[in-house]
């Protein structure tokens, strides 16, 4: 099965790089790109359309729809991890963004997070978004559009689904942080043997990013 991560377009959020709300809408740049992914797209010819609930994945899924006819599956599996509200505007690399992003990593259980996700529970959910996937058909070729932090989770989880350690999240933050607005990341799956089962092996693999 081949599966395609795309990122919405871009939105007035992220050319502030702050974090924003949940269903902020693409801009006049975000409808641009997501036109164009939409046309790369279509050239891949696929044959399932998932999108998160929120408004800018939704918008550019729509593109996506209108040059490959399929009808987008609507999934909260998918969406990006649910961050506290304390966070909406503020910048990206800021201190209460960094503080943040520390303290839910380890698991801090503080009280202004608890409108939030938790690493556990957005690990969790990347799971059941995984086992959504395997069941379909080995020959399909599916198009996710995303978020971020979803999309860069996802791919790593995907591989390697233990808790990862200081150094790893690291790595992971900057990727997070270059994926680009509209930006297709390419993975497959391959239903594994009981053999490879064995040895942790997922049956997911990074195509291109």
């Amino acid at each position: 099965m081949e599966v395609y991560l795309v990122r919405h377009g871009r939105t007035m959020g992220n050319d502030a790089r702050r974090h924003q709300h949940l269903d902020t809408p693409l801009n006049e740049k975000g409808i641009l790109q997501a036109k164009a992914v939409a046309e790369k797209i279509a050239v891949l010819k696929p044959t399932h359309l998932i999108s998160s609930t929120k408004v800018r994945a939704l918008l550019s899924a729509g593109f996506v729809a209108q040059t490959t006819n399929l009808i987008p599956e609507t999934y909260a599996l998918f969406e990006e991890l649910r961050q506290p509200n304390f966070l909406v505007g503020e910048r990206l690399t800021g201190y209460k963004a960094f503080t943040y992003i520390l303290l839910w990593f380890v698991g801090h259980k503080k009280s202004s997070m608890h409108d939030g996700e938790t690493y556990e529970a957005f690990v969790a959910r990347l799971a059941q978004a995984r086992v959504q996937l395997e069941k379909l058909p080995a020959t399909a070729r599916v198009v996710i559009v995303s978020h971020s932090v979803f999309i860069t989770f996802f791919t790593e989880h995907m591989r390697r689904p233990a808790r990862m350690g200081f150094v790893r999240a690291g790595i992971l933050f900057i990727k997070l942080l270059t994926l680009r607005n509209s930006s297709i990341t390419h993975v497959r799956y391959i239903k594994p043997t009981a053999g490879q089962i064995k040895r942790g092996k997922t049956g997911w693999g990074l195509v291109r990013r």
